[in-house]
């Protein structure tokens, strides 16, 4: 179970408004994303990746509710 906050790359012009990569005179930011990811394994002992919310202690409750469900599934309770 982890619980993350991915680091994003954007690309921003010299007033600070985002841009394109290839647009003349973009300067790349990275920032960290506002939502936090998780990483788990599921039923089938696959690594997957999912979205979480913004609020750290809430997605460790979010992840640790899909990791219940998927031990559950592993035993055969579903």
């Amino acid at each position: 179970m982890t619980v993350y906050r991915p680091h994003i790359t954007r690309y921003v012009d010299s007033t600070g408004k985002r841009c394109k990569k290839a647009e003349p005179g973009a300067i790349k930011k990275n920032v960290r994303s506002k939502t936090y990811r998780g990483k788990y394994r599921d039923a089938d002992n696959v690594l997957r990746e999912v979205t979480l919310c913004k609020n750290k202690q809430a997605s460790l409750q979010m992840l640790a509710e899909f990791e219940r469900k998927a031990a559950e599934q592993r035993a055969g309770k579903t």
